[in-house]
C-alpha cells in the first residue's frame, strides 16, 4: 500500500525482502522515530523542570541547601557524590591510558610500528636510498 500511494519513494520492483524492508525504514519510518524521539525527550524535559521547580519551592520552606541530605534515607551528601564520581572518572581515565600505553607497546612490539606515527620506519628506508633487498 505504502509503495502504490507513493510513500516508498526508493523501492524498486525486483527488490528483496531486506532492501525493501531498508527503504521502508528510510521512507516511512524514520519521521516516526525522530517525532517520537522528540515527543519522549520534550515530555521528560518538561517533568524534570517541574520536578526542580517543586523541590525549589519546597527546599525554600525548610531553608535547606543542595548539600543537606535528609533524615533517614541513607544517601551520602552532594560533596560526597560528587567526590566518587569524579574519582571513578579520573580512574577511568588513567585505566584508558594505561591501556592505550600497553597497546602501543605491544604494536610497537609486534609490528615495528607505533599508533602516534605509523610508516616512519618504510619512510626513513626509502629516504634512505638504499637500494637492496636485505634492508
Amino acid at each position: 500500500m505504502l509503495y502504490y500511494t507513493g510513500r516508498l519513494m526508493h523501492r524498486r520492483p525486483g527488490m528483496d525482502t531486506i532492501l525493501t524492508n531498508f527503504s521502508n525504514d528510510i521512507d516511512v519510518w524514520l519521521s516516526v522515530y525522530i517525532s517520537a524521539g522528540a515527543a519522549v525527550g520534550v515530555i521528560g524535559i518538561y517533568h524534570a523542570l517541574s520536578s526542580i521547580r517543586e523541590n525549589r519551592s519546597e527546599r525554600k520552606l525548610k531553608q535547606e541547601s543542595l548539600g543537606d541530605v535528609p533524615v533517614g534515607r541513607g544517601e551520602f551528601s552532594f560533596w560526597g557524590e560528587l567526590g566518587v564520581y569524579l574519582l571513578s572518572t579520573t580512574a577511568m581515565i588513567l585505566l584508558c591510558l594505561t591501556l592505550l600505553s600497553y597497546i602501543n607497546a605491544r604494536m610497537a612490539g609486534l609490528t615495528g610500528q607505533t599508533i602516534g606515527f605509523p610508516m616512519i620506519r618504510e619512510g626513513a628506508f626509502i629516504l634512505s636510498g638504499y637500494k637492496g633487498a636485505d634492508i
